[in-house]
């Protein structure tokens, strides 16, 4: 009976490590700025997209605004300018996804969330 469970338990840690390494493989090369994955961030509050991380840079044309309650698709975040609104301060802004491999970004100052608008920490969009 011992060797049974032991038998078991030794064949659920392979299965367990195997499925990690084939996991591991499937990530993109390039480190961890490389995602192949995207989150879903929500306004809290209406929010200008723009075409790089300050306010100085245009409106994109087709998607100038972020509705309050909207939700979009990101990949990434990165340091920007610092935006203060509503009593809020942060200079993390939010690469939104819309499939024209364009950047668009939104300050996350008005997302939903945590300072990275619910995007992991280490979602450091690529320099």
């Amino acid at each position: 009976m011992r060797i049974a469970r032991t038998a078991i338990a030794v064949g659920l840690a392979m299965g367990a490590l195997l499925g990690a390494a084939a996991q591991a493989q499937a990530q993109p090369e390039g480190g961890v700025t490389a995602k192949s994955w995207f989150y879903r961030v929500t306004t809290w509050h209406d929010a200008s997209v723009r075409s790089c991380a300050a306010t100085t840079c245009a409106l994109d044309q087709e998607f100038p605004l972020m509705a309050a309650g909207r939700t979009n698709t990101a990949s990434c975040w990165l340091h920007g300018e610092a935006v203060t609104d509503l009593g809020y301060t942060n200079d993390i802004w939010v690469k939104l996804e819309r499939g024209d491999n364009v950047g668009k970004y939104v300050n996350a100052v008005y997302l939903v969330g945590d300072e990275y608008g619910n995007i992991p920490a280490d979602s450091v969009c690529a320099p």
